[in-house]
């Protein structure tokens, strides 16, 4: 028996490679002679260049750049080979960079993922190809609400307000911007195929959009709610007038805190599904075709899992081959009725009616085999 286990990582506990390990240890204990096949993913948040250089083969080098706060942190950049890498904004910009104490949102901005971007870009351009260079950017897991306008101006882009001054690129000037000026940003930007991925199609602003949804774990307030998201809508604005392009309303602009919707104005990036990216440089079509069960997971599963989330996407990509997946999750915020329209055919969980949330957090290293491995020999 084959068996194929894809499982994201389940949020505070351990990493996508970890949760496959103990899933694979309750199939053992059920069907010791089974083939497994484990296949890290994430969906463009923190896991996604490790999921990249495993099912790769990549090399990971590592740069200093500025935090969300402008402290010293030591990001990395995949190598995916020659013509394409890959990095996290999250790794440069993630809210794991700044404690809960000094978390500022009207600060917070992204100018080091756009170092980032810079060094992995110098790596793509090391070597001639007929080949046209890519990078991916992952985006998730962001301390910031600034719509890429730190990362804008590690590029070469400046801001500027009605009087002509020159803004500093934090978030609390997004509303003054008037002008852009583009004069001093490489071409190389536009000779490089730049993918934003992501899990989320939230619009730039309002009831939806990025400050909404995502700020209060960020440090936005009532007091400061108002004013970053009329400033990404100014910026929306001002994107538009200037260079030309409709951001605002894009699935996904609203991701990293208006990110995405920055990679598509400085970079004329293009965003598509983390998930889907992951499995398509994973080979993971290929590896499922001849699987007897697939096996996939995250730590919490709800209604919002079917927007992007890597159950679904990895249950979409394995009914085409007419696989069944099992899902491996903590807790179960919806039923296993909701998801089954969405190709996951069973779900186990380690909270049930004996174990609470917070006892399935500190046990989860033996309560995952042991659910796979008894949902296994009862099946």
């Amino acid at each position: 028996m084959k068996i194929v286990i894809v499982s994201d990582s389940f949020k505070g506990c351990a990493s996508s490679r970890e949760i496959n390990d103990l899933i694979e240890e309750g199939v053992r204990r059920a069907i010791p002679d089974s083939e497994v096949v484990k296949i890290p993913v994430a969906d463009g948040g923190e896991g996604t260049v490790d999921a990249l250089m495993s099912n790769t083969g990549g090399v990971r080098c590592f740069f200093d750049v500025r935090n969300p706060m402008g402290n010293l942190v030591t990001a990395e950049v995949g190598v995916i080979n020659d013509d394409a890498v890959v990095v996290e904004m999250a790794s440069a910009s993630g809210l794991v960079l700044v404690t809960p104490d000094v978390r500022n949102p009207l600060i917070a901005n992204t100018f080091g993922t756009g170092q980032l971007i810079l060094h992995a870009m110098g790596l793509l351009y090391r070597h001639q190809s007929e080949f046209r260079k890519k990078l991916f950017v992952g985006l998730g897991g962001s301390a910031t609400n600034d719509c890429g306008i730190g990362m804008a101006s590690a590029f070469g882009y400046v801001f500027i307000d009605k009087n002509g001054n020159v803004l500093a690129p934090f978030p609390y000037n997004m509303i003054k911007v008037s002008s852009i000026d583009c004069s001093h940003v490489s071409n190389k930007l536009l000779d490089c195929d730049i993918i934003g991925i992501c899990d989320v199609r939230n619009p730039l602003y309002g009831t939806q959009g990025a400050t909404a949804v995502f700020g209060r774990q960020k440090g936005v307030t009532e007091d400061t709610c108002a004013l970053l998201d009329d400033g990404l809508k100014n910026m929306s604005e001002v994107i538009h007038s200037q260079l030309g392009k409709e951001v605002a309303d894009s699935p996904g602009a609203g991701a990293a805190g208006g990110l995405g919707a920055g990679l598509m104005a400085f970079c004329n990036a293009t965003l598509q599904s983390g998930i889907e990216t992951v499995l398509d440089m994973s080979n993971f079509d290929e590896i499922i075709k001849d699987a007897d069960l697939v096996i996939t997971g995250e730590g919490c599963i709800d209604s919002q899992s079917i927007y992007g989330k890597v159950p679904v996407g990895v249950a979409k990509r394995s009914k085409k081959h007419s696989v069944p997946v099992l899902a491996v999750v903590g807790q179960m915020k919806c039923s296993a009725d909701e998801l089954k329209p969405f190709g996951i055919d069973a779900v186990v969980s380690t909270v049930g009616p004996s174990v609470l949330p917070e006892e399935s957090i500190a046990e989860f290293g033996n309560l995952i085999p042991d659910v796979v491995s008894r949902y296994l020999s009862y099946r």
